[in-house]
């Protein structure tokens, strides 16, 4: 099924949170998260491995309007996007310290990094 949300209408961008994969590996996206997108029962997402994670993508007609969408984006702020893939991990280990605070990520770090290769950077530089 489609989403029912498309490109040019407003995207909450603080929809979001956490979600655990069940002993099917199931996973339930948060109902912000499935509202914004109009996700529902049978809608159907991509799945892709990134730089230690992974990224959904509803998969259906709006997705290729989504990452047209995009590559404007990138081009029009003049952005390859292989610049905007290897900038990926710094932004995200910079939001993930901005929002949960650095000793947090500290400690998801030291009990979790090794399982993906991942070392945090401490704001000083350290």
């Amino acid at each position: 099924m489609a989403v029912e949300k498309h490109i040019d209408e407003d995207i909450d961008f603080d929809a979001g949170g956490f979600a655990e994969i069940d002993a099917e590996g199931r996973l339930t996206l948060p109902a912000s998260l499935r509202d914004t997108f109009g996700l529902h029962t049978g809608s159907v997402v991509a799945c892709f491995s990134t730089s230690g994670g992974i990224m959904l993508l509803p998969s259906d007609r709006d997705l290729v309007g989504f990452m047209e969408q995009g590559s404007r984006m990138l081009e029009d702020a003049g952005i390859t996007t292989q610049d905007f893939l290897d900038n990926l991990p710094k932004v995200r280990e910079e939001v993930m310290i901005e929002t949960y605070g650095e000793e947090f990520v500290r400690e998801l770090d030291r009990r979790y990094g090794h399982l993906i290769g991942t070392e945090i950077r401490s704001s000083d530089g350290e």
